[in-house]
């Protein structure tokens, strides 16, 4: 070949770039489309290497997301294009600059923003206290050793430097003439920031400017997280985050894991849960999240720079078959805290149209239907409605929240009434604070509701219904809602719940969730116990005995119910013909 001096020291500045190894999890995570990107992996996997690689892809236009490349093309009609340099693509610029698609003409995106935040608990440099048994910030801190060692040196024009932890990097594309002729386009290019901040550091001081995208490495405090996305608004940027669970997580299980729209697991990670649980989970999972989240779960086993005799040798020191599987398959289950500890988005929370006709309940003699509202003076109200089949599956099927800042009592029953058609409640509880006695009018709300909705069914709105206080004196409710949960996960499925056992068949009584009704379940899945602050970063903190009355109030209403003695499966009946028709809560929609 016949390569000059400056060929020659091109192709050396890659050698690091193209010695990196791309395994099975990680051409699946730069194939990732969506906005929020966590791995949740085993120690020692290279997740932070493999995050900084994709990012120096990036910069080069080498992505294969034409979107998430510094340099990207797009045309009136929507299709997107990366330079034609890219090797790893289908998605390349047409010579002529012509949308294959659609005909329309292509033109350079064009960016708000080309920076790029690395955050971490330390910055690069920066000292740990050995007195606190704290590592040197140059060990703490992997994200810019990693992201240094794939990046060709010659693009780099001004590194980090104490007063400013920014990498000022060359654009490869500046000053590129992309086709000839007419449709020729020219792209300035500039410069690309590589900005380093440290979760120590005031929320409010990584704020303002707009990022491309922002990596976390290990589970930042929430407000800071919080204060993050804003800054992705503009270019409509990604946010990733990489961490190990060996230290205990809070957040990021139920803002993150939990919620994922998609799950991309290792081989790795399949067989050591099928080996513990007797059930192997597909290596790729969709699910209806509304979140734009993509979880990915890979191994120490899956890093291919490790042998699996060191790995077998480290791993014999740990006892704990737990500690084994979130060190060496990052594989745990944050339940600190959570009163429900078995609550989960994938299983309990159901698309209605999958299991109705068109998403109604039935309106049923042998379907028990029951309405509860947690009632406050000043707190939003929570009101949520409830049904129970003849085979003792239990249905959440609409809620609301009003303010009573915003609503009278008079409006929300009028609400009630509306959204409960003709359906019949035989059931209808309200907390005993509704029993007070009221200044103003020297009655209760309880007195004030059922004469409310007396007046609304001689008017034909609703079929009425007697309100009563609900009991308040033992918590074994609580108990059953943890019982039909273990039971939900136990079926998987709705209608699912026949249980044989020695030749004696019954039926498991479980609870569902309604996708509409997202205060619910969030609620569920959100009611912890108190907690102590343990230290003064204010995202480690341990639990006490008393539940918080944060996130309780859907909770106690579906406790209330399962502890009136009324509320049991009815038998089936047979459904006369003027009774075969459905209502379904306004389309399961929330008023409000």
């Amino acid at each position: 070949m016949n390569l000059t001096d400056n060929d020659i020291s091109i192709v050396n500045n890659f050698e690091m770039f193209y010695s990196f190894e791309k395994t099975w999890d990680y051409k699946r995570f730069v194939r990732c489309p969506h906005k929020v990107i966590a791995q949740f992996t085993g120690n020692q996997k290279g997740k932070t290497a493999g995050i900084a690689y994709q990012y120096v892809e990036r910069i080069l236009g080498w992505h294969p997301i034409p979107d998430k490349n510094v340099l990207y093309f797009e045309c009136p009609g929507g299709h997107l294009f990366s330079p034609p340099s890219n090797p790893i693509t289908a998605h390349k610029l047409p010579f002529d600059n012509i949308c294959p698609h659609c005909g329309g003409k292509i033109q350079i995106h064009k960016r708000n923003s080309k920076t790029f935040r690395f955050c971490a608990e330390t910055l690069p440099g920066e000292k740990g206290d050995p007195s606190k048994g704290e590592e040197s910030g140059e060990v703490r801190n992997t994200t810019y050793p990693a992201f240094k060692k794939w990046l060709p040196p010659f693009l780099v024009k001004r590194d980090i430097t104490f007063r400013n932890p920014a990498m000022h990097i060359a654009d490869p594309y500046s000053e590129t003439i992309f086709g000839e002729g007419e449709n020729a386009l020219m792209y300035k290019g500039g410069e690309i920031i590589v900005e380093f901040v440290s979760y120590n550091q005031a929320v409010q001081a990584g704020a303002g400017v707009q990022r491309m995208s922002i990596f976390c490495d290990e589970e930042p405090p929430k407000d800071f997280y919080e204060e993050q996305l804003p800054r992705l608004v503009a270019e409509d940027g990604d946010f990733i985050i990489g961490l190990t669970p060996a230290s205990r997580i809070t957040w990021c299980h139920d803002e993150i894991f939990e919620r994922a729209r998609l799950y991309i697991r290792t081989d790795a990670v399949c067989g050591h849960i099928e080996e513990t649980t007797g059930e192997r989970p597909p290596n790729i999972e969709r699910t209806d999240a509304p979140q734009d989240i993509a979880v990915i779960q890979a191994a120490m086993d899956d890093n291919p720079t490790l042998s699996i005799d060191v790995i077998e040798r480290l791993m014999s020191n740990f006892d704990d078959p737990d500690v084994v599987a979130i060190r060496r398959y990052g594989i745990f289950k944050q339940v600190s805290g959570r009163i429900f500890k078995d609550f989960s988005y994938r299983t309990h929370v159901i698309d209605a149209e999958t299991y109705f006709p068109d998403g109604e309940v039935p309106n049923e003699q042998s379907w028990l239907m029951a309405r509860m509202i947690d009632y406050h003076e000043s707190n939003p109200w929570a009101i949520p409605f409830a049904v129970l089949s003849p085979e003792n599956e239990m249905f959440i099927f609409w809620e609301w929240a009003p303010s009573p800042e915003k609503f009278t009592t008079l409006a929300i029953s009028e609400r009630v009434a509306e959204a409960s058609g003709d359906y019949r409640f035989p059931i209808n509880l309200i907390d005993s604070l509704a029993a007070k006695n009221q200044v103003n009018t020297n009655t209760t709300v309880i007195e004030d509701m059922n004469h409310q909705f007396g007046c609304f069914k001689r008017e034909g709105l609703g079929t009425g219904g007697f309100w009563q206080s609900w009991d308040t004196k033992n918590t074994k409710g609580r108990d059953k809602i943890r019982e039909r949960l273990k039971n939900s996960v136990r079926v998987k499925n709705p209608f699912n719940n026949l249980h044989i056992k020695d030749g004696k068949k019954t039926r498991l009584p479980t609870l569902w969730i309604f996708g509409s009704c997202r205060q619910t379940a969030e609620s569920l899945h959100k009611w912890r116990l108190e907690e102590w602050a343990t230290s003064k970063m204010s995202h480690i903190k341990e639990p006490k005995e008393q539940p918080a009355q944060k996130h309780s109030h859907f909770c106690v209403a579906i406790e209330a119910i399962l502890k009136d003695v009324r509320w049991k499966p009815r038998p089936r009946r047979p459904v006369p013909k003027q009774h075969r028709n459905y209502g379904y809560m306004q389309g399961g929609r929330a008023y409000g």
